[in-house]
């Protein structure tokens, strides 16, 4: 038996993303504690729920992308509590590392460009750190990782950041690229892929399809002002999750994927009563 956790858009340095209770802002050699956000205390609360209810050994975590949030350049840095890039992968790894400690096997798949782009040295940084598992690449991260599961009954895991998009049915989007992803295989394109894994839209959702698991990953991040301007605030609401994945896979092939033990609520909006 073989447990793999899967892990996506932690947006650390967002002050609407999962902080450690312990995190430090760098300004000209100065270093600031920074406060967390109610928003920021309910994630942590989440995050250690989940740490202290996963199995005492993981076979391999992956952690697909958005780690980090970046300087959020279209907003001049608003909304982001931990500007530079290299203080928010100090506080991934402070959030990352007791699940590294417990895992195996642990991967680090780079994000969007928006994101950790500019922070690439960041992302390589933490994955030293965290002493992530190299890829056929010798590097210890990448954006398409194919990873054929040795602990797993052999079975084959990709995973990549960005996915392809299904707003208003999102099912419909992983059963796409299960049927996609089944063509590839057949025409010669790309080898056999048994689970695929996406993660970005911060949106859950499973479908066995083609002879594929396809699971879009949910975030820890929570809806923001720029998310309610792009796609309006009860959309946006219903196509955002919080939590993490967790997938067993018997020593005979058989993938269960486990999408509700680590699933969290969103928080409500404060009610005005008048």
């Amino acid at each position: 038996m073989a447990h793999i956790l899967l892990l996506s858009d932690l947006h650390l340095g967002s002050e609407f993303a999962v902080l450690p209770r312990v995190a430090y802002r760098t300004t000209d050699n100065t270093r600031t504690r920074v406060q967390p956000t109610p928003s920021q205390r309910y994630l942590l609360k989440c995050w250690r729920w989940m740490v202290g209810n996963l199995p005492a050994k993981l076979a391999y975590t992956i952690v697909n992308g958005d780690t980090l949030d970046g300087e959020n350049p279209k907003e001049a840095g608003l909304y982001v509590n931990l500007q530079s890039p290299s203080d928010q992968a100090e506080a991934a790894l402070e959030l990352l590392g007791p699940i590294r400690e417990r895992s195996e096997k642990f991967f680090l798949v780079k994000g969007s460009p928006y994101h950790e782009g500019r922070g690439a040295d960041a992302v390589a940084g933490l994955a030293k750190a965290l002493q992530a598992d190299r890829w056929s690449s010798g590097l210890q991260t990448g954006t398409r990782l194919w990873l054929q599961m040795k602990k797993a009954a052999d079975l084959v895991l990709n995973a990549s950041h960005h996915m392809t998009r299904g707003w208003i049915y999102p099912a419909g989007g992983a059963d796409r690229t299960a049927m996609m992803a089944a063509v590839a295989e057949a025409s010669g394109k790309l080898p056999r892929a048994d689970i695929i894994v996406r993660g970005h839209n911060h949106l859950k959702r499973v479908v066995s399809a083609h002879g594929k698991t396809v699971i879009f990953q949910p975030a820890w991040k929570l809806l923001t002002p720029f998310v309610e301007r792009l796609m309006e605030e009860i959309r946006a609401e219903v196509l955002s999750d919080l939590g993490a994945v967790l997938i067993e896979v018997t020593s005979t092939g058989r993938v269960n994927v486990d999408d509700t033990t680590f699933s969290f609520q969103n928080l409500w909006p404060r009610l005005t009563s008048a």
